[in-house]
């Protein structure tokens, strides 16, 4: 079960965006209030819970593992060094170019779809397919409203197009 809620003492903007974000997931709806995050983890011990705040968005999965939260990881450095002029293992692998498409059917934090994005500019197809729904939330927002503040980045993180699917039954609906 997926659960959303907001920070403490929400405003009434995150209250909508939380009510928004559960819509979307097709999720329940719980009102935070002054509830502690430990509190609402105990009584939906089976549930993930996907916390709106002002400025945050975060999953956090049932069985106790760490938070979630989008943040552009390692694929800031390898853009950086991409921007230096030096060349990525991975790009090299796939001989990708500007202009190439690419479906990163495995997206997580989509760190390698940024990079793909950002060497193939504009030009460029970037789709990145996760079946988690609270992780394809989260990730779709950040590549939408993190804001690094090297523009290049920031237009390759929004140029990636995330679809939420199984793998294996997305690539198989591809044509040849």
């Amino acid at each position: 079960m997926l659960l959303v809620t907001t920070t403490y003492d929400a405003s009434a903007e995150t209250l909508a965006r939380a009510q928004e974000a559960a819509d979307e997931l097709k999720a329940r709806y719980v009102v935070r209030g002054r509830t502690s995050l430990a509190k609402l983890k105990k009584l939906h011990p089976a549930s993930d819970i996907v916390v709106v705040g002002r400025t945050s968005l975060e999953w956090h999965p049932a069985g106790g593992a760490e938070p979630f939260f989008f943040h552009p990881g390692m694929s800031w450095i390898r853009a950086k060094r991409l921007a230096a002029g030096d060349r990525d293992a991975m790009l090299d692998s796939a001989g990708f170019a500007p202009g190439d498409s690419v479906i990163d059917a495995t997206a997580g934090l989509c760190a390698d779809s940024i990079v793909f994005s950002f060497a193939g500019g504009r030009e460029s197809r970037v789709v990145a397919v996760e079946s988690e729904a609270a992780l394809h939330y989260v990730v779709t927002r950040g590549l939408r409203e993190y804001e690094s503040g090297w523009d290049d980045f920031d237009r390759a993180m929004r140029r990636v197009e995330t679809v939420r699917a199984d793998h294996a039954d997305f690539l198989r609906s591809r044509p040849d």
